[in-house]
């Protein structure tokens, strides 16, 4: 398999992170107003729970703009210019790599923070799932959303898994076009836009999965605006 499809697979089990965490999401906007005043005595745990979620898109996301905010400018006479500007990209990726890794790593505590919520709601509102709470009466459908929870909640999976793929996948894929440009220690002009026409395939992929994170990051963050300070819907 090439460095790209290595990448692409990558990014595939992010998205399905993503959209794991969106169908829950999804879950808690259609029954918060059932939840809150059924058992208004746990909607503020279900607004922590939720905001909990923020943290991981906001790592995903920030790791994918290393990508998708930098681009060539196909131009003989700036040709030196640019491969300085990338390499200086990827010097600045090696800075914050170890910042963004110590995130993933404070993510084992996010997701016990997830799962105390998660106990909190059911046990202030005397039902046996979080679902049943926000009005899911469909056994299957409860149970189908119980256990993607579940494995969200694992610490290999969500923390670890989801959001260190992503990181090895912008590894990967900055690897793959630094290699494009050169041989080991240099870097040639005539290789631009060879490594341009790469990071703009990259990039396509990489800034779906931004959007998708910015995009469920402001519904969170609105939602949750809803259910801890009491507005209404």
């Amino acid at each position: 398999m090439s460095t790209i499809q290595d990448v692409f697979s990558m990014l595939g089990s992010v998205a399905k992170g993503i959209s794991d965490i969106k169908s829950i999401i999804s879950a808690v906007d259609e029954g918060k107003e059932y939840l809150s005043k059924r058992y208004p005595n746990v909607k503020n745990d279900l607004g922590l729970m939720c905001k909990e979620w923020n943290k991981t898109l906001r790592l995903i996301a920030m790791d994918a703009s290393i990508l998708t905010s930098f681009s060539f400018v196909i131009d003989k006479d700036m040709a030196g210019s640019e491969l300085r500007a990338f390499d200086n990209e990827v010097r600045r990726r090696i800075d914050v790599s170890g910042q963004l890794r110590s995130q993933i790593h404070e993510l084992r505590s996010h997701c016990h923070v997830i799962a105390q919520h998660k106990r909190n709601i059911e046990e202030g509102s005397m039902v046996d799932s979080i679902f049943t709470a926000l009005g899911i009466q469909s056994r299957e459908k409860n149970q189908e959303l119980s256990n993607l929870l579940q494995e969200l909640l694992n610490e290999e999976t969500q923390a670890f898994f989801i959001s260190g793929q992503m990181s090895m996948a912008v590894d990967n894929a900055l690897k793959d076009i630094r290699d494009t440009l050169g041989p080991p220690g240099g870097m040639l002009p005539k290789n631009l836009p060879a490594a341009a026409a790469k990071l703009g395939e990259y990039c396509q992929k990489f800034r779906t999965i931004q959007s998708e994170c910015n995009f469920l990051e402001l519904q969170i963050e609105q939602m949750t605006k809803n259910l801890i300070e009491g507005n209404s819907f």
